[in-house]
């Protein structure tokens, strides 16, 4: 695994970074970031395919740009992983997910109805 430049948390720190008005992108390259269900009520699965193993973070955002909810941080694997998000404690409306890595960043949007 490679390191960033300066200390891992100034990585984490840097603030969202939310592309509106693209629901999801996944070209082909370093990170792609997908949903299970989409709108979602009770949960959504989140699924990232990294290129390779290293530091990434995943985030929920509202409209309004505030943190909702850290779903992973830390040291992500190569290749697919799969997280769950339970949505039935949120607001219905529109959020955003941001996936993060030092190379890429991906967001999508979530779409929440009780």
């Amino acid at each position: 695994v490679g390191s960033v430049s300066g200390a891992p948390d100034a990585f984490f720190r840097q603030g969202p970074c939310v592309t509106l008005g693209i629901d999801a992108l996944d070209a082909p390259g370093p990170l792609t970031l997908t949903l299970g269900t989409n709108p979602a009520r009770e949960q959504t699965t989140i699924n990232v395919h990294a290129e390779s193993a290293g530091l990434c973070s995943i985030t929920l955002y509202g409209v309004d740009g505030k943190n909702r909810a850290t779903i992973f941080e830390g040291i992500i694997k190569e290749g697919r992983s799969s997280f769950q998000l339970a949505t039935a404690e949120y607001a219905s409306g529109l959020y955003y997910l941001v996936a993060k890595t030092p190379s890429a960043i991906r967001s999508v949007s979530l779409h929440i109805l009780h």
